[in-house]
Formats: structure tokens, C-alpha cells, sequence
């Protein structure tokens, strides 16, 4: 009885064990924006122009926005979700643009498919994600080569982080 009890114990360790990736740790402030998550995904994240779509055609679960900024034509995102056991899909969807207000606007929406990750570890992600389709349309639509847009993003818990670019 002895030897089954510590051999049912070692298995449900192991099992513990391994049943996760082992993600590096990160204390948020050093991540390393070459890559765009731990699984490997490339270094840059989907940026999709759907006009006509709404907030609830797409994925939204749930995940924190940590911080978001602009540099040039691409804009930078940290994210926290709950996970580790599935790959994690996050996109930047323009949903509705051009506003016409002064300046121009567009609302757009980080969405985030967890592809059914049941797992608890707390996952730290950032996204890169390249504007510049975003302003070809806005250069092509008002025929200008400079201007001003206004981005509001959509999160998943209903914050909204509004930018100029």
C-alpha cells in the first residue's frame, strides 16, 4: 500500500509538473520587444482593416492592457492574460474608420483568442503591431501625405486608450 501511494504521488507530480510550457519569468519592465510573445510567434502582430465589422465579431477574451505608445508608424503593447497551455492569438483590428471629425478618427480593437486556455499561469505579452496600412488608407481617402489620426483602442474589459498618430 505504502509503494502505491508514493508511486500515485510521484505521477501526480510529474504530472504538475509538465502539464504547462515552462515560460520564462519577466518582471514587466525588461521585456524584450524583438519578440513578440514566449511561444515564438513573429515579430510582428496582425494589424487588420475590417471596416463594417463590430466589437463582438471578434475574439475578446479577457486580457489586461498594460501599456501601449507609438513610435513612428508602430504601435507598441503589453498585455497580461491568464494561460500557458495554448498559443495565444492577439490582433489589432481597425473596425471603423474614417470618422469624420477634425481630426479624422478610427476605432479600433485588441483582440485576443485564447483558443480555450484553461490554464491559470500569468502570461506577459507584448505586440508590435505596424500602423502603416492604417495611414496608406488615410493618405489614399484624403490625399494627403500628412495628417493627423486619432486611435481609440478597444480592450477587452471595455477600457479604451485613445492616441494620436
Amino acid at each position: 500500500m505504502k509503494n502505491y501511494l508514493s508511486i500515485t504521488l510521484c505521477m501526480i507530480m510529474g504530472f504538475l509538473l509538465f502539464s504547462c510550457e515552462d515560460l520564462p519569468s519577466n518582471d514587466g519592465e525588461n521585456m524584450n520587444l524583438n519578440s513578440t510573445n514566449y511561444f515564438g510567434a513573429d515579430s510582428t502582430s496582425p494589424f487588420i482593416l475590417a471596416i463594417g465589422t463590430k466589437p463582438d465579431d471578434w475574439e475578446m477574451n479577457s486580457y489586461n492592457l498594460v501599456s501601449a505608445y507609438i513610435n513612428g508608424d508602430t504601435l507598441f503593447t503589453r498585455v497580461v492574460y491568464g494561460g500557458g497551455c495554448e498559443v495565444h492569438e492577439i490582433k489589432l483590428v481597425a473596425w471603423n474608420y474614417f470618422l469624420e471629425s477634425y481630426p479624422v478618427q478610427a476605432k479600433l480593437l485588441i483582440s485576443h483568442d485564447s483558443h480555450g486556455d484553461a490554464c491559470e499561469a500569468l502570461i506577459r505579452q507584448e505586440n508590435i503591431f505596424n500602423l502603416s496600412l492604417l495611414k496608406h488608407e488615410y493618405q489614399t481617402a484624403y490625399r494627403s501625405s500628412s495628417g493627423t489620426i486619432i486611435l481609440d483602442i478597444l480592450g477587452s474589459n471595455g477600457q479604451s486608450r485613445t492616441f494620436e498618430y
